[in-house]
């Protein structure tokens, strides 16, 4: 049975090529890095998502990718995608509007299609002929968790003869739904760094956590580190296997880290500096120290001061006519961290343990398996 990937999005956004063959890159959400497909049909709309209105179609071959796969299930396939994008295969083609203006290095790897009437029923007949080009002899309507009419233990079968499909899958390739897996926790833990870095810019680095004053750049910078040991004590568990995975997120995370360690850099300089502050009306103090400052903030907080009073320390601190903003402070910050650091340490031994029973499986059937499909 032919298998094809089938993407739709709005616009040719993020699509290029390389070599004479597609490519696409994520563009706009940095913290995920990982390219999505549905198998043999187009991805029905869902409470979680619409793409009723999207009319371009990528379709291409999974044993022509060149991107490590997973995630593998019928309604939701997803690949690694690197900062040079993922080359989607000789094979694959886009579907578009026959009114859409097409990019000239992409013309001539567009199949056009008429949309003067309704998108949605033109783009479905679109798609319908390309997998008839493609020779897909059972077509899928995708839901948002299978194959809509299709009975679990069919489903499971084709999801996991679709693995052996990709040239370049990675040998831990999972077949559980993407918010139950590593890749979704990576993200989330990227989404709550980044959060932090955002935090750190806006609103200042010092925050009260558990009554005690802290950096917030300190604190993030101690997650990343926790984070990138807990990949090196599962990649070194497994001698080896699945080493390109752990790569990757390793890179990932330390990509983060990278851009925190420059803040910190202007955060220490920033600091040499004395500051002027107001802290309420009455109270005015020259060239005070940052070192002071914390202090200033630690006295206040063991007094057990109402917030509204220690609103001093949603500190705005000037100099010349440049307001320095030294923090803001509430417990956000922790909450996010620990959800992430749990997410992330979870699934990390969860995708261990998949691993282990790959290794430990029988590689002889395995490969005669992969012969039958």
């Amino acid at each position: 049975m032919s298998k094809v990937l089938v993407r739709v999005q709005n616009s040719f956004i993020g699509i290029s090529k390389k070599n004479d063959q597609l490519c696409i890159k994520r563009v706009g959400d940095t913290t995920r890095n990982t390219i999505h497909f549905s198998v043999n049909g187009a991805v029905s709309s869902h409470e979680m998502g619409s793409w009723d209105d999207c009319g371009v179609v990528i379709i291409c071959r999974p044993d022509e990718m060149e991107a490590p796969v997973s995630g593998v299930r019928l309604e939701d396939t997803w690949l690694h995608c690197g900062n040079n994008g993922l080359i989607l295969g000789k094979s694959a083609i886009i579907l578009a509007p026959s009114n859409m203006d097409i990019p000239t290095e992409l013309r001539d790897k567009v199949i056009p299609y008429d949309s003067s009437d309704d998108i949605l029923a033109s783009r479905a007949k679109a798609i319908d002929k390309a997998l008839d080009d493609f020779k897909v002899d059972q077509k899928y309507k995708i839901g948002r968790n299978g194959v809509v009419g299709m009975e679990m233990t069919q489903y499971l079968k084709e999801a996991e003869s679709l693995k052996y499909l990709f040239n370049s899958r990675t040998s831990n390739v999972t077949t559980n739904i993407h918010m139950n897996s590593l890749d979704n926790a990576v993200e989330d833990c990227l989404k709550a760094i980044k959060s932090r870095i955002t935090s750190i810019k806006t609103e200042g680095d010092l925050q009260i956590i558990d009554g005690i004053t802290v950096s917030q750049s300190q604190k993030t910078m101690e997650f990343i580190d926790e984070s990138l040991r807990n990949i090196d004590i599962s990649q070194n568990s497994l001698n080896g296997y699945a080493s390109d995975y752990f790569e990757n997120l390793r890179s990932l995370v330390n990509n983060e880290k990278n851009a925190l360690k420059e803040i910190m850099v202007e955060l220490e300089e920033e600091n040499k500096k004395p500051f002027k502050i107001k802290f309420s009306e009455n109270n005015l103090s020259e060239n005070m120290s940052y070192e002071s400052v914390v202090e200033f903030i630690n006295q206040n907080v063991k007094m057990n001061k109402p917030l509204d009073e220690i609103d001093v320390i949603d500190i705005r601190l000037n100099e010349g006519e440049k307001d320095r903003n030294l923090g803001s402070f509430s417990d956000v910050f922790s909450d996010e961290i620990r959800s992430a650091k749990r997410l992330i340490t979870k699934d990390i031994s969860s995708v261990v343990k998949n691993i282990e029973n790959i290794r430990n499986s029988n590689s002889d059937q395995t490969n005669e398996f992969k012969n039958k499909v």
